[in-house]
């Protein structure tokens, strides 16, 4: 077995290799993570995605990265089983409150089939299940250009999947539909409903392919925001503006349409590493479209593993606010704030990194990472650095259980 394979177990929250407490059919385990983080710049903040609110500037912060996460896996019987998974992460209001990321019943009627209903893993990438799980993944973070596209990792309800030998491969199949919440900064609820998506994967000797599709309506609230778009809509009732109106109903979130695409191939044969993904993400709203992707290649020496990552997200223009007529000095700086806001930002990350296998279930990670941000946006690092390129030093100690 490759240790990529491994680490897709760890990925599952099964931990082979580490310490783990059995009580009869109840098994515990878990994963965390001690990070330190720090850039070269007080005119932006590192963030890890766009739940936090704050982020790291030129002092040390052991905040964005840290992360502790505790799993109980109990089974009824040969089909069915449960699995609870808190995790404990800095959020939005700034504290490491504990949140059920997974809470699910799995049923298993045969070899090729399970079904499962609760809380899971949003398969929206090639590390889904495990884009928490440090020990799983080379980097000390998952490229923030293409994992922040979608902020929430896990949905509420129910999904299917089906394994096959194909080709001398496996073939996994994973049709599911939920509703997905996140609480994303600085004040935006969001709630992706009726999602419906297919996941599916083939794996192939020290191959692994992914190939995802998933569709939703998206609902959003936010009092600043909603304050906006209503100034949109009182000045649409002025005689001959009544553009406004209407791009204050495309721009606001109710009941948008929604997709998100993902291509990807990760190869390990035990030396080298090569993994990549490429996404789309479409969504109709302020939001604004985004195509992201990276790169990494990795060299194990021994226990030791340097790698290089190369990561962009382009954002799409959103032309709702650009033809607005503003034919005085206070519509002029309305329109500016409403072109501030519509769309998403362009961000390209060039990395490197080692990882040491120090232990059995521990690593150490040390990465750098050069970023540069689109001028006046901040849809991917806290506080804009102004079109500058910002430098972040990261250290990590991950560690399963």
């Amino acid at each position: 077995m490759t240790r990529w394979k491994t680490m897709a177990i760890v990925a599952a929250a099964v931990f082979p290799g580490a310490a783990r407490a059995d009580v009869g059919d109840l098994t515990m385990s878990g994963f965390g993570t001690l990070g330190a983080v720090r850039i070269n710049t007080d005119s932006a903040q590192f963030v890890r995605d766009l739940r936090q609110n704050s982020g790291a500037g030129k002092t040390l912060d052991f905040s964005v990265d840290s992360r502790l996460a505790l799993q109980l896996d109990y089974r009824f019987d040969d089909a069915f089983s449960l699995t609870i998974q808190a995790l404990a992460q800095k959020n939005r209001d700034g504290n490491f409150k504990p949140e059920l990321e997974w809470a699910n019943i799995k049923y298993r009627l045969d070899q090729a089939w399970s079904f499962r209903a609760g809380r899971m893993g949003t398969p929206l990438f090639l590390i889904s299940d495990s884009r928490n799980v440090g020990y799983a993944s080379p980097w000390v973070r998952p490229p923030v250009d293409v994992y922040s596209q979608a902020a929430s990792s896990y949905f509420d309800g129910i999904d299917a999947n089906w394994s096959g030998k194909l080709g001398g491969g496996t073939a996994r199949l994973q049709p599911y539909f939920g509703l997905a919440p996140s609480r994303l900064r600085p004040d935006f609820d969001v709630k992706l409903r009726k999602m419906a998506g297919l996941n599916s994967t083939y794996e192939y000797g020290a191959w692994l392919f992914r190939a995802g599709y998933m569709y939703s309506r998206l609902d959003g609230e936010s009092p600043s925001l909603d304050s906006l778009f209503e100034a949109m809509r009182d000045v649409g009732r002025i005689p001959g503006l009544a553009q406004w109106r209407d791009a204050a109903a495309a721009l606001e979130t109710r009941a948008k349409k929604t997709s998100f695409a993902g291509v990807g191939l990760a190869f390990d044969d035990d030396t080298w590493l090569v993994q990549a993904e490429y996404t789309q993400r479409r969504v109709e709203s302020f939001i604004g479209d985004t195509d992201g992707w990276y790169a990494t290649l990795g060299y194990r020496l021994g226990t030791v593993m340097p790698y290089l990552t190369h990561a962009a997200v382009q954002g799409h223009r959103n032309t709702a606010a650009d033809s607005l007529l503003a034919p005085s000095p206070e519509l002029a700086g309305l329109k500016s704030i409403v072109r501030g806001v519509s769309g998403a930002g362009t961000q390209k990350t060039t990395g490197v990194g080692v990882r040491w296998d120090v232990y059995r279930n521990i690593a150490l990670k040390a990465q750098f990472d050069r970023i540069r941000t689109e001028r006046g946006r901040d849809s991917w690092m806290l506080k804009p650095a102004d079109g500058k390129s910002v430098n972040v030093y990261s250290l990590a100690a991950d560690f399963v259980f």
